[in-house]
């Protein structure tokens, strides 16, 4: 069966029906230019007579055959014969063939370029922002490449009118805008505006400096091409980061108006806190960053400070040294209460008395401004290095004006010998040093941890750190040992929320830190970290309003530690949760087959009729690709179905059924669209156009159509 040119979504659509890309089509044309004599051209259209002259090539080809007739084309001789894994053939640690569809994958219409809001776009869609320390050496060049013009020899073909950039930009933060901070809204704005200007002018600048082609693209990305595969793949640990968003987005709206509690005041600069301030940030592993509300408004971090001392502590001396001076066991006792266990030692680092033992054991041999540097400069690495953490002097004042207690753990724990002898089983061992002025240093160096000041948002990344074993989540960089990093997440679990502690394992089952300023920080392994900044605290000392929201959470999606693998849960680390994936490619397999009662039992066990796979493709794409009228006819009936999905090629149910020849399809499906006021397809070239005026003329498919 022979293919003619069809009227498809755009026009790189129709030369993908022909096997013809149109970078290859503008190759052929530049080739034939070179060969004539001076002063002479070839018209566009002999290039397009060449290009579509091969009957062979009249056949539906996949973006992959399309790339590789352009490397063809655009190699001779022993070039043909390069290895595809040669330095020569890679961007960064992407093969050349892997970035080609890449930037095809953006590129949805293969007009041969792409627009900085569209790169843009593709990153914020899956929650990574181009201000990422991971990409700022690619920030760098795109914005070198909107200055220059094209780096390719190819021109670029002519743009098609690209998709409203409207519809993508409601995509931004959660799905309804109204919810999102008002930064994210800025941000949204932007980019709709930029993306409005692309689509009206054609191009950001007027001139191509603002077209993306393909070797700006690779040029672009090479800093860090592996990263950006995953993003367009979806291959980051959250991959359907959109439902996700919408999830924290209806949790935090459900939390917000939650009442109860009050503001600590016993810390004089702690009651300057508004208990209407209410902030949720969530970090992944892989840097993909929301927030809502309050997140950028600075607070002490108090003793959410205490896991990450004890990691340093762990860092520098090692464990067996660490627990020399401090137990690991739930006291059972008040945060602050004057007591020790059997041992002598404070029960576990999670408590008063025993952050400020860990604290002692931070660079105790240097000056106390050479210890609180490389403090706040570990605290700088585990949160991106960006201006997440600052330091409150005034707080640390208001600290130390009121630490009568702490005074009298500290002193406690002296008199027991504690600091320079630690556990009574091992006072056997040599004594560490410990002079008459060391307590107040120290316990000075730990009203200092309490007072450093983050955010929402860079909390959110420090527990992402915690959660991906010590790496940074913006930098990659290793900052803990894992094996640290795990014996922390398990003292958090078992200790980390006061005397809330056991209840909290038990209903949340999350590893967590709270402090008295509002702030908690909540973190769950191999997938991110959770922030929530709320003042208003319960009898315990826990925020009443980062409670409720983590009950929530942990309610609707399957993050528990002890949470089966087999529950109904919404699972967020799941490519769009496994199961839904296996209903939508049974649906598909039943639409393409013609199993109307195969059909009809899985929509009705829940299953979305509107699912597409990661190329776009719905199961009315497979129905009408397949000609199978009946099942078209059943879909269509089913409540509130997307009539005219487009895939990752520009292909709709409509044009398939018309590049397959199937015309009682193409009818019925011309029909529907037009009652709905919606045009079928847009054309490209003048061939396409007169084809698509006898369409709507007839209200039919030309027969011609289906030789």
């Amino acid at each position: 069966m022979s293919y003619h040119l069809l009227p498809t979504a755009a026009a790189a659509t129709a030369a993908l029906v022909n096997g013809v890309s149109p970078v290859l089509r503008a190759r052929q044309l530049q080739q034939q230019q070179s060969q004539q004599p001076a002063g002479t051209t070839v018209p566009a259209a002999s290039a397009t007579a060449t290009a579509t002259a091969s009957p062979q090539q009249h056949s539906y080809a996949t973006p992959n055959k399309t790339a590789n007739l352009a490397r063809r084309a655009s190699t001779t001789g022993s070039q043909q014969q390069f290895r595809r894994d040669s330095p020569a053939n890679r961007v960064g640690d992407v093969s050349m063939d892997q970035v080609k569809l890449l930037f095809g994958s953006i590129d949805v219409q293969s007009v041969g370029y792409i627009t900085r809001w569209q790169f843009e776009e593709t990153l914020h869609d899956a929650g990574i922002s181009l201000n990422d320390a991971r990409l700022e050496e690619v920030k760098k060049r795109l914005l070198e490449c909107e200055r220059k013009g094209p780096l390719s020899p190819v021109p670029c073909p002519t743009a098609a009118t690209p998709t409203s950039p409207g519809a993508a930009a409601l995509r931004y933060g959660s799905p309804n805008g109204s919810k999102a901070d008002e930064g994210d809204s800025k941000r949204r704005s932007s980019l709709s505006s930029r993306g409005a200007a692309a689509s009206v002018g054609g191009e950001e600048d007027g001139g191509g400096a603002g077209r993306i082609d393909l070797a700006k693209f690779a040029y672009i990305i090479a800093p860090n091409a592996s990263l950006i595969e995953r993003v367009i793949k979806r291959q980051l640990v959250i991959p359907d980061w959109a439902s996700f968003v919408q999830i924290l987005t209806d949790l935090y709206d459900e939390t917000r108006d939650v009442s109860g509690g009050k503001v600590a005041d016993y810390i004089p600069e702690l009651a300057l806190a508004q208990p209407e301030w209410f902030g949720v940030s969530f970090c992944s592993v892989d840097g993909q960053l929301f927030s809502l509300g309050d997140t950028a408004r600075e607070f002490s971090v108090q003793s959410s400070s205490k896991p990450i001392s004890y990691l340093m502590a762990l860092e520098e001396l090692g464990e067996e040294v660490v627990h020399r001076f401090v137990g690991r066991e739930p006291s059972g006792r008040n945060f602050n209460d004057i007591a020790l266990n059997p041992e002598q030692i404070p029960h576990n680092p999670m408590v008063n008395s025993g952050a400020i033992m860990t604290c002692s054991l931070i660079r105790h041999g240097l000056e106390q401004s050479a210890r609180f540097r490389s403090i706040m400069d570990l605290w700088n690495d585990i949160s991106g290095r960006g201006k997440y953490v600052t330091f409150s002097n005034s707080t640390y004042l208001s600290e130390r004006a009121t630490a009568d207690r702490n005074f009298c753990l500290g002193y406690m724990m002296q008199e027991h010998d504690s600091f320079n002898l630690g556990s009574t089983r091992m006072r056997h061992l040599p004594p560490r040093e410990w002079g008459a002025n060391d307590l107040v240093k120290n316990l000075e160096l730990y009203f200092q941890c309490c007072s450093i000041q983050t955010s929402a948002e860079g909390q959110a990344v420090i527990g992402a750190t915690l959660a991906s074993g010590g790496r940074c989540a913006l930098t990659d960089q290793q900052c803990f040992s894992g094996a640290h990093v795990r014996n922390c997440l398990s003292l958090m679990l078992s200790c980390g929320m006061y005397d809330y502690s056991g209840e909290w394992a038990y209903k949340i089952g999350l590893p967590a830190k709270s402090g008295v300023s509002g702030c908690l920080m909540v973190v769950i392994p191999n997938v991110g970290g959770l922030s929530i900044y709320s003042p208003p605290l319960d009898a315990l000392g826990n925020t009443v309003r980062g409670i409720a929201f983590c009950k929530r959470l942990v309610e609707k999606c399957c993050f528990s530690s002890f949470a089966s693998t087999l529950s109904n849960k919404y699972n967020p680390i799941s490519a769009k949760n496994s199961a839904w994936q296996n209903e939508l490619i049974t649906l598909c397999t039943l639409c393409a087959k013609g199993d109307l009662t195969g059909i009809r039992a899985v929509l009705s066990a829940g299953a979305d009729a509107n699912g597409a796979d990661y190329d776009g493709r719905t199961p009315l794409h497979l129905a009408a690709s397949e000609g199978q009228l009946a099942v078209v006819k059943y879909l269509c009936a089913t409540s509130k179905l997307k009539l005219n999905p487009v895939d990752r090629w520009g292909g709709t149910p409509f044009s398939d059924a018309v590049r397959e020849g199937h015309a009682q399809v193409a009818e019925y499906l011309f029909a529907k669209l037009k009652a709905q006021g919606i045009t079928p397809m847009p054309t490209a070239t003048n061939q396409q156009q007169q084809q698509q005026q006898q369409f709507n003329n007839s209200n039919k498919p030309p027969s011609k159509l289906f030789t």
